[in-house]
């Protein structure tokens, strides 16, 4: 049509669709080329937009887009294009579908990048968001290339679309089987929309028919579906190595031995990981009868593709069967795997409870691999927490091996560490931990000894731990009782643990003496801690004799050790002036021979140069010995004093005796005394009561002969001088508001009727009871008004 861009114009502008042709054909030359311009200009913008769409098209399964996109553009054209970028700038036109995707010109071609970056295999939380976008467009179009894209088999087990995703494209799907380009891939879409579930005849169908599919991909699919094991087989001869790796898998769980048969004759180690990483846990037979094969022939035995085989499974869960064919496998192919894969499937053999014919093998296996293995490797291996399985499980043909490394400037460390935290690895296996002594005796036995001393030593000092440390204590006493040329090295290298030791020393029959003759040579601190240990908590009878042992040696030792030898002497000068000091008299004669010894060993320590070693005293201690031979000299003076201080002891004892005579004595006297007086006071009471008696009996016949009881009893008085307080009013407006009115109603209750005295007041006997606790609040709470009513109902009344 001539003039079409001109129509548009018109159209767009609301001229009517049947009266076009005549006002285009009305309009100027002029006017209408100039329209003719504008819309051409319009699609010129428009025409990168459009191959943008055709480069997203090439990959996705439809076509058609780019007419969509034509019509679309075309009801736009002229006046309604607004082509932008994304981010409000100039239009981008990216050449990959990443960047369309990310800066496309328009929403759908966003959209179209999107869905070809799916069916590239492509998942991203932002395009699981398009996708499920897309499930709800307007386009059916666009619906079907959806759900077409997240079936597919690299992307539909990861993509997130949900379950109302999933429904979308089963009905998706279903429509889409109706055309007949696109039945095969619909019914994949379909069946793995279904999650399982069993398929429809016609999808089955559909599926089957797939298999024959010209594009080896619809195949492929279709095969994943169906589990068809000729088309998967067919799959491995792909250049597509994701491909060949699902369809692995796949005939994995199958169990296809036409796969197995390939895994023994041309596997490698993508191959083997493939197969391992699909295997139950409960692998079969043949499955493991392949791997193991096809390591035993295989370069590089493929030992780190098999690790996951043991991962969750332990290796006494297998048969028996299985454990044999693993134990072979160990002997023709671990000694030549690396150490780290050795100790690892060790580790996995080991685990309680063992089987101790594959484990052997495994041990024996794995010495060979650390045998072989260069120095700084071995060591970095030593490290691994399946070497301490490794010793656990280790036998006495091992023990070369150790023997050996432990003298390695590379492995003596990290082996070092490894014996020490043997102990609480075989806790927890609940092994016995008499295997950590005698790989520790192991060890140590044999020539080249001074290379494992610093190593071991630090590993001892650096070890915290108390399982099964008493095991090697007494592993290591046993060592020190039985082999007395190795008494210095044992405790260099377990210095931590002297105490310990020195425990069982004193726990043997030996005599203290002879421990200290024994120790002090070899003992890495000397000998003042030995003479230290000699004389603390000493018994005063072996004073004498452990004191001459420790001079003995000081004589010896002067010449050599000035300083630490005079320590040594303030030990024994120590011990033996406190227990002189304490009263051991007897020690007097020991006393004055240390005493007459003394001078001539101080002037020995004096001229000798002193000792210039990091262990040795920074001083001699010969201040401290005179302090001491001060204090013994001042107790042999004390012994002479100690007749007269008896006798003034002895007069003062006498004094306070006859003092004390004197005051019992005196305490006799004023107890008769009191005795006197409480008679007395006895006899004025008796004297008080009949006073009181016979004065009640006249007030009771005064108050018999009056007719008003009432003025009977206000005629009672005390015969005492009255006070003030007497009439003062406790209670006003109550019957007894005055404490000589609370004094005479007590006095008239002791002498009748009580309830005619009440009655005779103005009481009862709930008024009387509140009167009466009032009163008694108030006498306790004053003390004058209590003091007066004691003189008032002591006083004798009329």
């Amino acid at each position: 049509m001539e003039r079409h861009g001109a129509a548009r114009t018109l159209l767009q502008a609301g001229v009517d669709r049947f009266a076009l042709a005549q006002r285009v054909a009305a309009l100027e030359p002029g006017q209408a080329e100039w329209m003719e311009q504008q819309y051409a200009a319009q699609w010129e913008k428009a025409w990168p937009l459009l191959e943008d769409v055709r480069r997203c098209e090439e990959h996705l399964l439809q076509k058609g887009f780019v007419e969509d996109a034509v019509e679309q553009l075309a009801a736009l054209i002229p006046g309604g294009l607004r082509l932008v970028s994304p981010e409000g700038g100039p239009l981008e036109h990216p050449e990959t579908l990443e960047g369309l995707f990310a800066k496309g010109a328009s929403w759908e071609v966003r959209q179209l990048a999107g869905l070809a970056l799916v069916h590239q295999g492509k998942v991203s939380q932002e395009l699981s968001y398009l996708v499920r976008s897309c499930l709800s467009d307007d386009r059916e179009r666009i619906r079907v290339e959806t759900a077409l894209a997240v079936s597919r088999w690299r992307v539909f087990e990861w993509i997130r679309i949900g379950v109302k995703g999933w429904e979308q494209v089963r009905e998706i799907a279903r429509r889409a089987m109706a055309q007949p380009e696109l039945t095969a891939r619909a019914a994949v879409a379909w069946a793995r929309a279904s999650r399982g579930k069993e398929l429809e005849v016609d999808v089955l169908f559909a599926l089957r028919q797939g298999l024959e599919h010209p594009d080896p991909d619809v195949r492929f699919e279709c095969a994943l579906c169906l589990d068809n094991e000729a088309e998967l087989l067919a799959a491995l001869g792909s250049q597509d190595t994701q491909k060949v790796s699902r369809a692995r898998r796949v005939l994995t769980t199958l169990r296809s031995a036409s796969l197995f048969e390939q895994l023994v004759r041309r596997g490698d180690a993508g191959f083997v990981r493939d197969v391992v990483a699909t295997l139950p846990q409960e692998v079969p037979d043949e499955a493991l009868e392949a791997l193991l094969s096809r390591s035993e022939q295989g370069p590089g035995r493929l030992t780190e593709a098999l690790l996951p085989l043991v991962e969750g499974r332990p290796f006494a869960g297998w048969s028996e069967a299985a454990r044999d064919r693993w134990s072979y496998w160990a002997r023709v192919v671990l000694p030549g795997a690396p150490p780290e894969v050795a100790l690892r499937l060790l580790r996995w053999v080991g685990e309680p409870p063992v089987a101790a014919g594959p484990a052997r093998v495994f041990v024996e296996a794995t010495a060979e691999t650390l045998a072989r293995a260069p120095a700084d490797v071995r060591a970095r291996s030593l490290e691994d927490i399946g070497f301490s399985r490794f010793l656990a499980l280790a036998g006495p043909q091992e023990e070369p091996l150790l023997n050996q490394w432990a003298r390695e400037a590379e492995s003596g460390a990290p082996l070092a560490q490894a014996l020490m935290t043997l102990t609480s690895r075989l806790q927890d296996w609940q092994e016995p931990p008499e295997q950590a002594a005698r790989v520790l005796n192991a060890v140590w036995e044999g020539p080249g000894r001074q290379a494992l001393l610093e190593p071991l030593k630090q590993a001892v000092r650096d070890w915290s731990g108390i399982v099964g440390r008493v095991v090697l204590i007494d592993a290591v006493w046993q060592r020190f009782h039985e082999h007395p040329d190795e008494r210095a090295d044992l405790l260099f290298v377990f210095a931590p643990w002297r105490q310990e030791l020195w425990e069982r020393q004193l726990a043997s029959p030996e005599d203290a003496v002879t421990r200290f003759q024994a120790w002090w040579h070899v003992d890495p601190e000397g000998f003042a801690r030995q003479a230290d240990l000699l004389m603390q908590d000493a018994p005063v009878d072996e004073l004498p004799r452990r004191v001459q042992c420790v001079l003995s040696a000081a004589a010896d030792r002067v010449m050599l050790q000035p300083r630490t030898t005079s320590l040594a002497v303030f030990y024994a000068a120590a011990a033996l002036a406190n227990a002189f000091r304490a009263g051991a008299d007897e020690l007097a004669p020991e006393v004055e021979r240390f005493l007459e010894w003394f001078p001539g060993f101080e002037r020995r320590v004096q001229t000798t140069p002193p000792e210039t070693t990091d262990r040795a005293p920074r001083r001699d201690f010969l201040e401290e010995l005179h302090t001491e031979v001060r204090l013994m000299r001042e107790r042999l003076e004390a012994l002479r004093e100690e007749a007269d201080r008896q006798w003034q002891e002895e007069l003062r004892r006498k004094v306070e005796e006859s003092r004390r005579r004197d005051m019992e004595r005196q305490a006799r006297e004023a107890e008769k005394a009191a005795e006197e007086s409480r008679r007395k006071a006895e006899e004025a009471r008796r004297v008080l009561e009949a006073q009181r008696a016979e004065q009640a009996a006249h007030l009771a016949d005064t108050l018999e002969q009056t007719s008003e009881p009432e003025a009977a009893t206000r005629k009672l008085r005390p015969r005492i001088d009255s006070k003030s307080i007497d009439m003062e009013i406790i209670f006003p407006g109550k019957a007894l508001p005055t404490l000589l009115d609370y004094a005479r109603l007590l006095k008239t209750l002791g002498l009748g009727d009580p309830l005619k005295a009440l009655s005779s007041a103005g009481l009862d006997m709930a008024g009387w009871v509140a009167e009466a606790t009032a009163w008694g609040q108030a006498l306790t709470g004053r003390l004058e008004l209590g003091l007066r009513f004691g003189e008032l109902m002591t006083a004798p009344w009329e």
